[in-house]
């Protein structure tokens, strides 16, 4: 299942013509958030070399602060503010991301190891981020919501991506990760890892489930609950059906034939679209089989599956799906 898995291959690690992006986030009117700007972000918070826990960033939803290097951090976290990061309790960054000593963020020549508690935090950090009325990421995702009658739904889900990336790019950085893709593959492999195996997995999972409640709230206005949880054999059920029709061969061409379209060199990102746009038919098709209907029934079956991205078979179920068919697209798999 393409729209969620493409996203799903670049969130747990498996990189399709490298860091997030694509065009929808343009045209929509969303800040580009690049890698240099994110270098400068290190630089800017290794000088502080204090940051806040994301456990009390989510209490005091990032008040005011008198540290400049991290009003400087936090000036592309939230160019449209002058609120930043602050006024709650501050540690040093080597008890935060991972034992450097003084304070300092590790060097992003090699991404560090994550512990549980990191995965965790991030985790609530970013949600915090996107929650946060004064952020340039929740303001972002209220653009998407007044775009409903403007954009596709197709181009409105990959906006919402593209922010939500942007956010765990951020999140990432003070742990010392690389401010690249890199350093986002290495960070969802190991938070699959964990959502996996780890005796407090279901603690990992609700924090992120409650961010992506967050983003289906803010981006498109679809209020979920507990109760509206998806269970595992409907996910399980649901994947392989998109799956086994994304690879059969009447699709295949209609994917031919809009790739063939693009004309004699199209480029990543308008493979990529290519994919998007006839995927999104299909999977609507099959999830109005399952009772999901409209565009509040699409965001309320993709965040049901997130719920159990790290399935076994419904990862199984996706990657089979969404692989064969970036490859048959074009895609640039690294």
């Amino acid at each position: 299942l393409v729209v969620m898995a493409c996203s799903s291959l670049l969130l747990r690690g498996l990189r399709v013509g490298g860091l997030v992006r694509c065009a929808a986030p343009a045209r929509l009117g969303l800040p580009a958030q690049d890698g240099a700007t994110a270098a400068a972000v290190r630089v800017s918070l290794r000088e502080a070399g204090t940051i806040c826990s994301s456990r009390v960033l989510t209490r005091a939803r990032l008040t005011q602060t008198r540290t400049p290097a991290v009003q400087a951090a936090a000036s592309w976290l939230r160019p449209a503010s002058a609120a930043v990061l602050g006024n709650c309790s501050t540690r040093s960054l080597s008890q935060v991301a991972g034992g450097v000593g003084g304070g300092a963020i590790p060097t992003p020549q090699q991404n560090p190891e994550l512990s549980f508690e990191q995965a965790l935090a991030i985790t609530e950090l970013t949600t915090a981020q996107l929650d946060n009325d004064l952020m340039t990421y929740a303001k972002s995702l209220e653009q998407i919501r007044s775009m409903a009658n403007q954009a596709s739904l197709a181009e409105r889900w990959q906006a919402m991506i593209h922010v939500f990336m942007s956010a765990v790019l951020h999140a990432i950085i003070p742990f010392g990760f690389e401010p690249n893709d890199s350093g986002l593959n290495a960070f969802n492999t190991a938070v699959d890892q964990y959502l996996k195996t780890h005796e407090r997995k279901k603690e990992l999972q609700d924090a992120a489930m409650q961010r992506w409640r967050l983003l289906a709230e803010r981006a498109f206005g679809t209020v979920l609950t507990k109760d509206d949880a998806m269970s595992v054999d409907q996910a399980r059920q649901l994947t392989s059906l998109i799956s086994l029709r994304m690879q059969s061969e009447e699709f295949m061409q209609e994917l031919d034939t809009k790739v063939n379209g693009l004309g004699p060199d199209p480029s990543q990102e308008q493979r990529q679209q290519a994919v998007l746009l006839v995927t999104m038919p299909l999977q609507v098709k099959v999830m109005q089989e399952f009772g999901f209907q409209g565009d509040d029934g699409y965001v309320r079956m993709q965040i049901g599956l997130m719920q159990h991205a790290s399935d076994e078979t419904v990862m199984y179920n996706t990657m089979s799906g969404a692989l064969a068919t970036l490859r048959r697209a074009g895609v640039t798999l690294g």
